[in-house]
């Protein structure tokens, strides 16, 4: 469940609870110009809110440390049609209302006045003074804006609609000057803790959490480019401080993401919250690649509600690299083959979810980020065969088998398991269920691998990329070759052998013939035979 900014009301709550699902439903549906503070360029906005009812408690909390689920505009709602009426009772609980809302120095208001067309029909006299000009006199003062009246919502002339719809006009208006006061303070706020970063009891984790915050209040403004600088930063923000501490500047909270980490679950691409990891970032327990995951996978979640899939993929590679650096850098305890699951299965959710972006007119700019990938994918499942005896001319040991069995519980649950077509039918194959029929068995290893490679290769020649191509056409050739299958090798080392004499790259011709006339010699023998 979003958390939203809440707006209190007060007054007549059963006059207020009859028309709150239609003020919940009509505030996001326009948009309101947000005029910000520090010379920064106007943004149209769309306000998303929760209102509960009012309560003194409510307002101790401190502004300046959090916005998300706390009050920060304040309304009262009342249907007094009569000015005796309202001098004898509901100016008293106005007055009693504004005087806690001042005593916290809280000037985010509005008193709404509904009015009813039939109080205005028959033969009363019209007062000189109306219940709405009492109410501004009274407590108005120089915002009488923030007094207004609304014609009955639930009739549709036109009046009633053009009421309603100045109503909606006016609280939009003066949320986004509560929401600009209260982001100016949670800014100022944010600022002096960043500049506390050099002091021992300085937290990353808790600051962490404060910017979130801050890009959370962005993304519900629809403001989905500024959420994400505010991911980048911190993104930024940890990587200076990882790099600084390879020069022997560590701070102390550092520390807690050098522990042992004894998951490698790979990315998950959802637009959701990981409930569960920031509830770790919070209690400072988050091991370094849940961390990195966690951050990642923000960064790619804004980048996808601003139709920038591409982004994705260009940073992928830089992502999986640099995390590769910090672990080596921060020393963290990783099993062997622990991160070369996390990279397989990570380098697939990126291409998978990318799969549904994917359009004739972007396929050559979705190639061009996406062949590392595969490639990297590749290696990664390369390394794997290697380690757990799945390479051909290998046998698998018992201890490679336990090596197996250990890997696939380090990957913990599949983030895709409940994935169903309305038809019920399971999605394709997710990255964890590849990956683990990879890890079953030789003959299932040879299947994936081959894949990956052909696919790696065709997608580097697709974009031009030839040379990476020939290279991966190399390893597959010496993969054959264990294989016994010296025709399949024959013919990835003559496309390199025709590269390399095009290119004049005689030295590099040579040593290919070597590994070239072998496998014709067998397939000499073969004839003979």
């Amino acid at each position: 469940m979003k958390r939203r900014p809440i707006v209190t009301y007060a007054g007549d709550n059963a006059l207020f609870t009859g028309l709150q699902a239609g003020l919940v439903t009509a505030l996001p549906q326009e948009s309101v110009e947000w005029r910000r503070s520090y010379g920064r360029p106007s943004r149209c906005v769309h306000v998303e809110v929760d209102f509960v009812p009012f309560a003194e408690e409510c307002l101790v909390k401190d502004v300046t440390r959090t916005i998300l689920g706390q009050p920060i505009f304040h309304t009262y709602w009342t249907d007094c049609a009569d000015v005796e009426a309202y001098k004898s009772s509901t100016r008293d609980n106005l007055q009693a209302w504004v005087t806690s809302l001042r005593q916290q120095g809280i000037t985010d208001w509005m008193v709404v006045l509904l009015e009813t067309p039939d109080t205005r029909k028959g033969n009363k006299l019209i007062p000189r003074t109306t219940v709405l000009d009492k109410i501004k006199n009274d407590f108005g003062g120089k915002q009488a804006e923030r007094c207004v009246s609304l014609i009955d919502p639930l009739k549709t002339d036109s009046r009633s609609v053009e009421s309603w719809q100045t109503l909606l006009t006016k609280m939009r208006h003066l949320l986004m000057v509560a929401y600009n006061r209260a982001l100016n303070k949670f800014e100022e706020n944010m600022r002096a803790e960043r500049e506390r970063r050099t002091e021992k009891s300085w937290s990353f984790c808790s600051y962490f959490l404060l910017q979130e915050e801050l890009a959370q209040v962005f993304q519900l403004l629809a403001l989905h480019d500024e959420a994400l600088v505010q991911y980048d930063e911190l993104d930024a923000l940890f990587t200076q401080f990882v790099l600084n501490s390879a020069a022997g500047d560590t701070p102390h909270w550092l520390s807690n993401f050098s522990q042992p980490c004894e998951k490698w679950e790979g990315l998950h691409l959802t637009p959701d919250l990981d409930a569960v990891i920031q509830g770790k970032i919070r209690s400072k327990d988050v091991t370094l690649l849940e961390f990195r995951n966690y951050l990642f996978q923000r960064q790619c979640a804004l980048l996808f509600l601003q139709n920038k899939p591409w982004e994705v993929a260009s940073r992928a590679l830089t992502f999986l690299q640099n995390t590769l650096g910090e672990l080596s850098i921060l020393e963290v305890t990783v099993a062997p083959g622990g991160i070369a699951c996390w990279g397989v299965l990570s380098c697939l959710e990126v291409i998978d979810s990318l799969q549904t972006f994917k359009e004739p007119s972007t396929t050559d700019a979705h190639a061009h980020h996406t062949a590392p990938l595969w490639a990297y994918a590749r290696d990664k499942l390369q390394e794997l065969g290697s380690l757990c005896g799945l390479m051909p001319g290998c046998e698998t040991s018992s201890s490679q088998l336990h090596t197996v069995i250990s890997l696939v519980c380090g990957m913990g649950n599949d983030p895709h398991a409940h994935d169903y077509h309305q038809e019920d039918e399971p999605v394709h194959d997710t990255p964890m269920t590849r990956l683990k029929d990879a890890l079953s068995s030789p003959q299932a290893y040879k299947k994936h691998y081959l894949d990956l490679s052909e696919v790696a290769i065709s997608t580097y020649k697709h974009i031009g990329r030839i040379r990476s191509a020939r290279l991966i056409g190399k390893e597959l050739a010496t993969f054959y070759m264990a294989q016994g299958e010296a025709q399949k090798a024959a013919t990835f080392l003559t496309d390199q052998l025709t590269m390399f004499l095009e290119e004049r790259w005689l030295l590099l011709a040579a040593h290919t013939q070597l590994h070239l006339f072998p496998p014709h010699n067998d397939l000499e023998c073969c004839v003979h035979s």
